[in-house]
């Protein structure tokens, strides 16, 4: 069967309707989504672990000799056959096969096979059950998985996908040859089939390539993209200005000042502005594109500001509000549950539901874009296409981005740095919590509590089915917390903690605003959630933080997150709490207690990780590489220069890729 790249999963052999459902919850929907699903690590079954070295839980690959074979049933009549098999180290190990009662006349004692599984201790023996008989070393590929989408299965559904699958080259021939890459299916297949591991290290340098390559790509075709369009001019008196600033309810710090004045300079030159605003938590980034969209108020045009939720649009539509009294600006609220008179507004806070069809507000001057990652390219340019003069766009996020990978990967745009906070912001008392220590924290939430105050406590997962063993299982899933579980504990362990109430990403838009207005009226006394409170929920009241997994959180993530609490005048607390009591997780850790500043905790990231990943998990307003390592700046450098001298070489390439709709080509480069 031929295989379109956007086709859905459903189409692929053996997928059945309960598999979709599962794979769609990993994110996997279309061909190009499985076929771009990259293995978290690889089994090299030319190279098997001796049995004395194997840890239990983590699938290897083994060499054994059997020694005898027994045929056994169950209570219910599970017919089944252990053969005891050995190796050199003298460690004994029963091979379990459910359902094969013909495996004894293949495995003949004294033969020797290659097996892969992952070796569990049953009552005491060193079982593998349901082992994979390799009649010829393989390299193995071990993918991310869930409950009811195994890697096996992974593994069979992108083989048969591979070959009759739609892809497309995305770099055009001549610079392929120029870097010695091999055609983009022949890079997949060494990815997903390697026959050897130098293959699997030759697919996943040429993919990282590709990953950069696409994303510079998009940077040049927006510098282009820059350079032919004029932006509205917007200039406005200083006298004015200084006005407004000297009304607000707090002093502006040097660095919101300084990003002021610089957007103003941009705006008033004619230029299309397009900043980064990366600051750190509770820096002031709301109160600089408030001031930003006064001024362009003054000049007779509307400013659009877009956030990634509903409660985070709300609590901006306030806040901008009450800044801006004295400006006099009209501030309207646009949301697919609310929509105000946007006609008559100077400011618009909305979500995604202004991008739709139905919303055609002319004459904006100025999109501010809260948390960017969250807005696709082709997003951005359908608000921007229904101006008649494209709008200055304002980018904030608040994960701190080293300034030097900043530089690489934004070349294109005016990128600001906030790093001081306002003078009212608490310094929050960060603590590592080891399981003999959680009676004392316990104690400090009851207390809080009964002052009042409310606390948050954040679990990884919503759900046990959740759990992404990803072939690894690091710790025992049952010690993984999740909302739900967490609750049902406290509210039956601690009924002093008051009112315990759940939010998690899976409750509709109108049960969490419904949820956040209690919150926010005091009616919850602790609010057991996912990090989907990670994104800018402003609640004072809060005082602390527990963070449940802390371990299985990015550094950059747990100082989002910890960046919840501390918003009012009482001293507030974060309390990580993980599941292991020591190494390199830990160590990690306590960057967050030895650091204030994000920026620091980033660059401490950095040098904890070297060559890995920035967080662990994918940072906001960062590219969602899967091959491309962010640390690697060398090698972003390289190919950001490559981009750059093919497109002097091709000024026109950009737009073809444009028009060829490759700019989204590759998965979450958007």
């Amino acid at each position: 069967m031929h295989y379109r790249a956007h086709d859905s999963v459903r189409l692929v052999p053996g997928v059945g309707p309960k598999t979709v459902e599962h794979l769609e919850r990993m994110g996997i929907r279309s061909v190009f989504d499985l076929l771009h699903w990259f293995p978290r690590r690889y089994i090299d079954a030319s190279n098997p672990l001796p049995l004395n070295l194997v840890q239990f839980g983590f699938p290897v690959a083994i060499r054994v000799t059997v020694d005898s074979l027994v045929k056994k049933r169950t209570k219910r009549g599970l017919s089944f056959v252990d053969a005891e098999v050995s190796d050199d180290s003298g460690v004994p190990l029963t091979l379990r096969f459910f359902n094969q009662p013909y495996v004894d006349k293949k495995l003949t004692i004294g033969s020797t096979w290659t097996c892969v599984g992952a070796i569990e201790r049953f009552h005491g023996q060193n079982i593998l059950p349901s082992p994979v008989l390799l009649d010829e070393p393989q390299v193995i590929p071990v993918y991310p998985q869930t409950k009811g989408v195994t890697s096996w299965m992974l593994q069979k559904f992108i083989r048969q996908v591979i070959n009759d699958a739609e892809i497309e080259d995305i770099v055009p021939d001549s610079l392929r040859e120029r870097e010695e890459l091999p055609p983009y299916r022949d890079m997949l297949r060494l990815i997903h089939q390697p026959v050897s591991m130098a293959d699997e290290e030759q697919g996943r340098k040429a993919m990282a390539f590709i990953e950069a390559f696409s994303f510079f790509m998009n940077v040049a075709q927006s510098q282009q993209l820059q350079v032919r369009m004029a932006g509205s001019i917007i200039d406005v008196p200083v006298e004015w200005l200084k006005n407004v600033v000297e009304s607000l309810p707090f002093e502006l710090t040097a660095g919101q000042k300084r990003v002021v004045w610089d957007s103003l300079t941009d705006m008033k030159s004619g230029k299309l502005m397009t900043r980064l605003l990366n600051g750190d938590v509770g820096s002031g980034k709301t109160v600089v594109a408030a001031l930003l969209a006064a001024c362009v108020a003054q000049t007779g045009k509307k400013s659009i500001i877009l956030a990634p939720t509903e409660i985070l649009a709300q609590q901006h539509a306030k806040t901008v509000a009450e800044l801006l009294k004295t400006a006099g600006c009209r501030v309207a609220l646009w949301t697919a549950a609310t929509k105000e008179d946007a006609d008559s507004a100077d400011i618009i806070v909305g979500t995604h539901a202004v991008i739709h069809d139905n919303f055609a507000v002319k004459n904006v001057g100025l999109v501010v874009v809260d948390e960017q990652h969250r807005f696709g390219v082709k997003q951005r340019a359908a608000l921007r296409d229904k101006q008649e003069h494209p709008p200055h766009v304002l980018a904030m996020t608040a994960t701190p981005i080293p300034r030097t990978l900043a530089l690489v990967l934004f070349a294109d745009l005016q990128v600001s740095f906030l790093k001081e906070k306002p003078k009212n912001r608490q310094v929050i008392h960060t603590d590592i919590i080891p399981i003999n220590r959680r009676r004392e924290m316990e104690g400090r939430i009851a207390q809080e509590v009964a002052a009042g105050r409310q606390v948050f406590v954040l679990c990884p997962l919503i759900e046990k089915e959740e759990v992404f063993t990803e072939g690894e299982p690091v710790v025992d899933p049952k010690e993984i917390k999740t909302v739900s579980k967490e609750a049902e504990r406290l509210r039956k362990e601690h009924p002093e903690f008051g009112r315990v109430a759940e939010l998690h990403g899976r409750m509709k838009a109108k049960e969490k605003e419904a949820l956040m207005a209690e919150v926010k009226a005091g009616k919850v006394d602790v609010l057991v959630a996912t990090s989907v409170i990670e994104v800018g929920v402003d609640l004072p009241n809060a005082t602390v933080m527990v963070i449940e997994n802390a371990e299985r959180f990015g550094l950059a993530q747990l100082h989002q997150l910890r960046g919840r609490v501390g918003r009012g005048k009482e001293q507030s607390y974060c309390f990580l709490c993980p599941t292991i009591g020591g190494g390199p997780a830990i160590e990690r850790l306590k960057a967050l207690v030895e650091y204030e500043s994000g920026f620091d905790i980033a660059e401490r990231d950095l040098e904890l990780r070297g060559p890995g990943d920035l967080t662990g998990i994918v940072q906001s307003g960062l590219p969602d590489f899967k091959m491309a390592r962010l640390t690697d700046l060398e090698f972003l450098q390289r190919v950001k220069g490559v981009v750059q001298t093919y497109v002097e070489e091709h000024p026109e390439f950009p737009v073809q890729w444009q028009e060829r709709g490759l700019s989204s080509a590759v998965a979450g480069l958007e």
